[in-house]
This record gives structure tokens, C-alpha cells and sequence, in this order.
């Protein structure tokens, strides 16, 4: 009610609406395995054990190498992880807080790409337009359904501001 009501609210609940569109595969029953998905799910449930063992930050995610564990911070940054690890220890399974993070991810870029095209362009059409491929992009859905890379995914939110960024320089 609140985005109706504003200047270009319409807008926004279109913008918000196609995030959750790209996300509705992920939401469903199955999961989609991708390559790195045991590597992600693992980071996730080490950083919620290590949370509810009262690590904070986490740094020995004991759920890799058979229990000897992994020092993951080195080489992965975690910071976005503690996300789906929050709802991990709140009682989602494990499944669902992935689900929870593609759908925060996709909302995210949806709405990051619309203001920063938006901004780029000085027009509402175009920044729609231009938010409605850059979603579509297939390397950016092959990075949920096909190769489960979180980081890339992750990345992808903040490349339209690079855009906008380089422009008003």
C-alpha cells in the first residue's frame, strides 16, 4: 500500500515482483544442485554451529574434512552467509534458509539494478527495461540453477552500480 501510494510505486512493485518471479524456481519443492552447492550449505551450517558454539565471527567451520575443519575466511568471505546461518539457527532447515537467501538476492538486484539504471539513464522506462534484461542475463540465472555460486551471484548486485558509478565520474 505504501509503494502504491508513492510517485512511481508501481514501478517498484513491478521491480519487486520480478525478483521473486526469477527466484520461484528455487522456491518450490527441489533444489537445484548445482556445483558448488554442498560447498555453500556447509559454509552455512558451519557458520551457524560456530555461532551457536559462540564463535562470532566464525573462523573454523568444523563441518568440513570429516570433522577436522576448515579455515573458510581466508580464502571465501563469509559476511553475506551469516544471513542464511541467522535463520539456520532460528529453526529453518538448511534448505529452507538457502531459499530464503536466493529470494533476498534476487530482490536485492532487482531493486539495486532499477535504481542505479534508473539513475543512469534519468528515465523510469528505461530503467525498467534495462533491470528487466539485466535480471534475465543467462550468466546470472546459470549462477543460481546450474553452478549454485553464491559469490558470483552476490557480485552481481553490485555490478549496475559500477555502471552508474563510472558514469557519474
Amino acid at each position: 500500500f505504501l509503494l502504491k501510494s508513492r510517485p512511481g510505486g508501481w514501478n517498484w512493485i513491478f521491480v519487486i515482483g520480478m525478483g521473486i518471479f526469477l527466484a520461484s524456481p528455487v522456491l518450490g519443492e527441489a533444489i537445484y544442485w548445482g556445483d558448488d552447492i554442498y560447498f555453500h550449505l556447509n559454509r552455512i551450517l558451519g557458520i551457524a554451529q560456530g555461532m551457536q558454539d559462540g564463535q562470532f565471527p566464525v573462523r573454523m567451520n568444523y563441518f568440513f574434512n570429516y570433522g577436522y575443519g576448515f579455515i573458510n575466511p581466508i580464502l571465501y568471505p563469509e559476511l553475506f552467509l551469516y544471513i542464511p546461518a541467522f535463520f539456520c539457527i532460528l529453526g529453518a532447515s538448511i534448505f529452507t534458509s538457502y531459499k530464503i537467501f536466493i529470494l533476498l538476492i534476487n530482490i536485492t538486484a532487482a531493486i539495486v539494478s532499477y535504481s542505479s539504471f534508473k539513475g543512469l539513464f534519468k528515465d523510469e522506462k528505461k530503467g525498467l527495461l534495462c533491470t528487466f534484461f539485466y535480471l534475465l542475463i543467462p550468466y546470472r540465472i546459470a549462477n543460481f540453477y546450474a553452478r549454485a555460486a553464491i559469490g558470483e551471484a552476490l557480485a552481481a548486485i553490485f555490478l549496475p552500480l559500477l555502471f552508474l558509478g563510472v558514469y557519474e565520474l
